[in-house]
């Protein structure tokens, strides 16, 4: 199958509504001759707990109560040369797309992020969902152009 994909290609959750620019993130994994480009979102991850930190002795060594962190997470979208991708598939082996990206980085492929300021819901997420869902009927041309 794999010698039927173009030289170069995109792969893509189908869980997923973005607004990001693909045809910016084709140019800037062309322009840098990269063997594969991972689209990346940054996301509030919030804890809805007190969390505590403490020592080998049980003294209270930090509370932060109800943190917030950023974090530059995978959008599900990848861009990738596919004689780069040819090596590290094996007939018949289950194969996922962090897996992938982790054994071309071992065999030094040139793996990059493509990071744009752009709405990225992951709708497979029950709440992402119906913001989905509110966010495409209130603004249908941000996500399917004019």
């Amino acid at each position: 199958m794999i010698d039927e994909l173009d030289e170069t290609f995109i792969v893509s959750n189908g869980d997923l509504l973005t607004s990001m620019d693909m045809g910016a993130m084709a140019r800037q994994h062309l322009d840098m001759r990269c063997d594969a480009s991972i689209g990346v979102f940054e996301r509030e991850n919030k804890i809805d707990f007190g969390l505590i930190e403490f020592d080998a002795e049980k003294r209270l060594r930090a509370y932060r109560e109800k943190p917030t962190s950023m974090y530059f997470v995978s959008m599900g979208i990848y861009m990738l040369q596919r004689e780069a991708v040819r090596p590290c598939i094996i007939k018949g082996e289950y194969l996922d797309m962090p897996t992938l990206l982790l054994k071309m980085r071992a065999a030094e492929a040139d793996v990059r992020c493509y990071h744009d300021e752009c709405i990225w819901l992951d709708i497979g997420r029950p709440d992402d969902f119906a913001l989905a869902q509110s966010m495409f009927e209130q603004n249908r041309a941000a996500f399917l152009g004019e």
